[in-house]
This record gives structure tokens, sequence and C-alpha cells, in this order.
């Protein structure tokens, strides 16, 4: 993580560099700029850097966050800035791109995400992009992760996506089946 800290992050663009090639950080508008923040390493003036800076702006469209320089977006980096911001404190911008990738089912095959939501002539979409969907609700707004003892819970962001009163029913961990009823303000009732 310190190589990454330290030598990645491109201070005049805000953001870390998403190339390290013969042994200078480029910037290319590539989605991995996002996976420092995705998996928590710098701390939280860091991601108000890349928030407020340059180069996220750039990778914004009205679809998700662009893939690369072709413009081309992609459910994976809208995903991975979903986790990002629930991460550092920042749901309403985590609930804004969720909507962007939920809003593609459907949009160019019945019943499924396309892997290129503004691109009809795009692949499917990779198990990657559809797991990272699940994870952002479950485990990122709701706070649920599965343990061999039971579902643990933590729905700091709940009240984003689900209002009070809200039931998950039928969730599987191992051999039990559990339902969570959100309460609001990050409280919640398991049966």
């Amino acid at each position: 993580p310190t190589f990454v800290l330290e030598e990645m992050w491109v201070k005049e663009h805000s953001a870390f560099a998403d190339r390290y090639i013969d042994g200078v950080p480029v910037m290319k508008g590539f989605w991995t700029t996002i996976i420092p923040f995705e998996q928590g390493l710098p701390d939280r003036s860091k991601f108000e850097q890349f928030v407020k800076g340059d180069h996220l702006g750039k990778m914004v469209t009205h679809d998700g966050l662009r893939v690369d320089d072709n413009g081309f977006v992609m459910p994976v980096n809208t995903g991975l800035l979903v986790k990002a911001a629930l991460k550092y404190g920042y749901p309403e911008m985590a609930v804004e791109n969720l909507r962007k990738n939920l809003g593609t089912f459907g949009k160019f095959s019945s019943a499924s995400f396309p892997e290129i939501t503004n691109n009809s002539k795009g692949c499917f979409l990779q198990a990657w992009s559809a797991a990272l969907a699940i994870e952002n609700v479950v485990c990122g707004f709701l706070g649920i992760k599965p343990t061999p003892e039971g579902p643990e819970v933590n729905p700091v962001w709940s009240d984003y996506i689900a209002p009070p009163g809200s039931l998950l029913s039928n969730l599987r961990v191992r051999d039990k089946t559990y339902s969570i009823t959100l309460e609001g303000a990050g409280k919640y009732k398991i049966d």
C-alpha cells in the first residue's frame, strides 16, 4: 500500500495514476484510478481531494463512470465508485451511481444488464459486474455480512435506499434462513 499511496498519487490531478510506465505514474483516464479508494487505502482527505479534483469530473457521465478515453461506461467501474463513496461517507454519490448501474437493467436485452452500459454493441454482463451491483446493496448500503454464526448487520446507509420498516426475507447463511427488518437510523431486527 505504501507504494500506491506515495508513488501513484498525482497531486496535480488529485487522483491515483492508472499506469506506472518506466518509473513514472501516468494518467490515461482508466477506471483503475478508483481501486485504491475502493480498497480503503488512503485517508478521507485524499478521497475528498479526488471528489473535488478534475480527474473524477472527467470520468463521470450520465451513464456512470467512464472506463477509458473511448467514453465507454461499464458497471464495474461505477460499482467500484459506489463502494468507495460508501467507505468515505458519501452516500448520496453512492446512491446516484448505484441507480445508474441498476437503471441499465434491460436496456439492450430483456432481463439482463449490459457490460457496456452506453453502447448497444457491447457484450453481456460479466460476473464481476453483476456481483458488484449486489454487493453494493447487500454489503454496502445494508451492511450485511454472512458469518458462520449468522448474518452480521451494520446498516449504516440503509436509509438511503430502503425506508424504515423494509423487510429482507429469506436471507440464507449456510443452513439457516433469516429475515431482517430495517427500523431506520441504522437500527434493525433479525428473526
